[in-house]
């Protein structure tokens, strides 16, 4: 089996460069203003295609009519990307706007658009397993209302998707949002027990499980992040829990194993924009996962493609491809 599905969230992202936040009712200056892709699913494809790795990847979701649908398409016909499975429908598409200061931290204004009506329906489970397709990513979870509705048998539609995929043969993995007003038992419990390989960062880690995986200084701790991932395994999930944070990631497998990688330490006047970390580290745990490499090396690749998203004001062009991406290890020590 070859091939990786990334499935969710597709958006415009619009990063808009400002000095500093104004107060309520204030005034601050846009100095630059940067389109480039985002969302889950094509923030990872993105990230895939920026490391030029010899495997098919393939996009699946919902985008609208107008102009944002046709710089999306642009986008996606620049890196070569597979949209087979994204459909044009009515409406438009979903946009962020996303205020960057200049220590790269930012803060996203959403407007979810037609992702809001992406559902299980909208999945071609039969031909991604013609295509004998590997790993079927969804993300993010929380934040795709369709795939978040209820459903009386498995729980979420997200859940009941999930369990398909699994049917047809194809590892499941998810991702979440981080969103303290969201019910996480509610609408993530009921998919880990479908999910092969679960993506989080140690915020969410604590929200999922009720952990304070967080000190005051929103540093994680490191027993509390163990406890966490112990805890999620439990509750369903089959192979491994991923947790990232800014210092590193850490791993817990079915059997027990556990896995830490320091992140890379990268200069701080290197740092241009966060906006990409998070999805380009889960691009480099896919692509480890689909080789059947080592998870310690997974590790590595994903901090380093998360690394390198840092560099650069968009989610995935400081990534470089493969070699280049892993070979900052050793200039970032």
């Amino acid at each position: 089996m070859a091939g990786i599905a990334c499935a969710g969230n597709w958006v415009l992202d619009r990063s808009k460069f400002i000095k500093h936040y104004p107060r309520i009712t204030g005034h601050t200056t846009v100095y630059k203003t940067v389109s480039s892709a985002g969302g889950a699913a094509l923030n990872i494809l993105m990230a895939l295609a920026k490391l030029k790795i010899d495997i098919p990847t393939y996009g699946i979701g919902l985008i609208g009519k107008g102009y944002r649908a046709k710089e999306l398409q642009l986008l996606c016909l620049n890196e070569h990307i597979n949209m087979d499975y994204v459909r044009v429908v009515d409406g438009h598409s979903s946009y962020t706007d996303a205020m960057t200061l200049p220590d790269g931290s930012r803060t996203q204004f959403h407007c979810p658009g037609v992702n809001n009506d992406f559902k299980p329906e909208h999945v071609p489970i039969e031909k991604l397993k013609k295509r004998a397709v590997k790993l079927f990513y969804l993300g993010h979870l929380m934040i795709l209302d369709g795939m978040d509705a209820k459903d009386e048998e498995f729980g979420t539609a997200s859940a009941r998707l999930l369990h398909d995929v699994q049917d047809a043969g194809i590892e499941t993995v998810i991702d979440i949002v981080s969103n303290p007003s969201l019910p996480y038992e509610k609408l993530v419990h009921p998919a880990l027990p479908y999910t092969d390989h679960l993506i989080c960062n140690d915020y969410e880690a604590g929200q999922l499980t009720n952990i304070q995986t967080q000190d005051r200084h929103d540093v994680y701790i490191l027993d509390a992040i163990k406890e966490a991932a112990k805890k999620i395994m439990a509750l369903g999930v089959k192979k491994h829990v991923i947790i990232h944070m800014p210092e590193g990631a850490y791993c817990l497998t079915a059997d027990g194993q556990e896995y830490f990688q320091d992140a890379c330490k990268i200069p701080k006047e290197k740092i241009v924009a966060s906006c990409g970390a998070g999805d380009a580290f889960a691009a480099g745990v896919l692509y480890g996962i689909h080789e059947g490499w080592d998870m310690q090396q997974s590790l590595l690749l994903a901090v380093c493609a998360a690394g390198a998203s840092l560099t650069h004001e968009t989610n995935a062009d400081g990534i470089k491809p493969l070699k280049e991406t892993l070979a900052l290890a050793d200039v970032w020590r």
